[in-house]
């Protein structure tokens, strides 16, 4: 039983490595991302990847508001909004329709949050690139700090390389604090 279940995960690294960037990048994100995704590891990975969103001063008070927000009146409700979108964008990738009626959706719901909770805390981009810098290499660093193998360097060159191909789609850009 042992040898069947590391079938896929030899598969999936040899498949990984033979990808190329800059055409392949949509199959490298839904590939890395949502292949060995399961509800307990989504949850992990976005609790540890939450206290990268309110490092800086726009977003925390956009995420915590005067008086706690959804993240700590509705947490739940907030995480599973948040995974929901977050899933969306990385299985079906940047060019799928879905992922780009989903981006229309959280960036809807940010110029109204904008206009009417917390103003002058959305758009700024240096607020979410480092946010999305981490998020791309947190399940790396989590690996490596449990001793586990984590990526090789060219997969962490490929996932740096898609975010940065994902940020060019001019039509595609998302300010993640929702």
């Amino acid at each position: 039983m042992t040898d069947e279940k590391k079938a896929p995960y030899k598969w999936i690294a040899a498949k990984l490595e033979s990808l190329d960037p800059y055409k392949d990048y949509e199959e490298i994100v839904r590939l890395t991302t949502c292949y060995h995704a399961n509800d307990f590891m989504n949850n992990l990975i976005y609790s540890i990847t939450f206290p990268n969103l309110v490092k800086g001063g726009r977003s925390a008070r956009a995420i915590w508001r005067e008086d706690g927000g959804k993240v700590l009146h509705k947490a739940t409700v907030r995480c599973e909004g948040s995974e929901h979108h977050n899933m969306t964008w990385l299985f079906y990738g940047a060019n799928d329709k879905r992922c780009l009626d989903s981006i229309a959706y959280v960036n809807n719901l940010h110029a109204r949050l904008e206009a009417k909770v917390t103003p002058g805390c959305y758009g700024h981009n240096d607020d979410y690139i480092d946010t999305l810098a981490s998020a791309a290499l947190i399940g790396q660093r989590f690996a490596i700090s449990l001793g586990l193998q984590g990526l090789t360097t060219k997969l962490v060159c490929m996932s740096i390389c898609c975010g940065m191909l994902w940020e060019k789609r001019q039509d595609t850009t998302v300010f993640i604090y929702a």
